[in-house]
């Protein structure tokens, strides 16, 4: 009976494991869609990965009038396994943009709730789009931010997250033995093991 059971389970996991793959590679394909620019596809909000889109115009005009870079476009930091991607495009080159600072999240003050950045990358204005960045992630919500920085100072901060989850321990069926009768009935001796 206990044995049902578990093969029973065991199937509904392999049955909503697939369902749940389904889903990721339908918005997977959205997200695909959604970035070819003149596709005239429009993502959902809420299937955006973290990051931010392209600035407001009002955002931006404060930082040009004192001649630094406006806000990056689309900062992504996008997991990947043990590590997180992370990825923008890069800045029109009225910026005059001559690196990019990027600092991650490290913890935050007990009593201010301020968190700590530190800085963990500085790439120059000519780091291939195609070629992203990659930091080593923690288990948990990785935040991240960048920023432009010219002759005339550091542009906006664009935030970014990527969360990194633990391996899924799975159960496997063993079979130990398997014996038939003279009647030709078969029993089966096994456990099941969790790796």
């Amino acid at each position: 009976m206990a044995e049902q059971i578990i093969i029973s389970m065991y199937g509904a996991m392999v049955s909503w494991t697939y369902i749940l793959l389904t889903v990721l590679l339908i918005v997977k394909f959205m997200q695909l869609a959604g970035s070819i620019k003149g596709s005239g596809f429009k993502l959902p909000d809420w299937l955006k990965p973290g990051g931010s889109e392209e600035p407001t115009p009002g955002e931006d005009r404060e930082y040009r009038k004192q001649g630094k870079p406006g806000k990056v476009y689309m900062f992504r930091a996008i997991p990947q396994g043990s590590q997180v991607a992370l990825s923008w495009s890069a800045n029109p080159e009225v910026d005059g943009v001559n690196y990019y600072e990027i600092h991650k999240a490290v913890g935050r003050k007990k009593l201010t709730g301020a968190t700590h950045w530190r800085r963990i990358a500085t790439p120059d204005k000519h780091h291939p789009p195609n070629n992203p960045l990659m930091d080593e992630g923690e288990e948990g919500v990785n935040r991240y931010r960048i920023r432009a920085v010219n002759s005339k100072g550091p542009g906006k901060w664009t935030p970014s997250e990527a969360t990194i989850t633990r391996p899924i321990k799975r159960w496997h069926p063993v079979i130990d033995s398997v014996n038939v009768d003279q009647q030709g009935n078969t029993t089966f001796k096994g456990r099941v093991e969790i790796r």
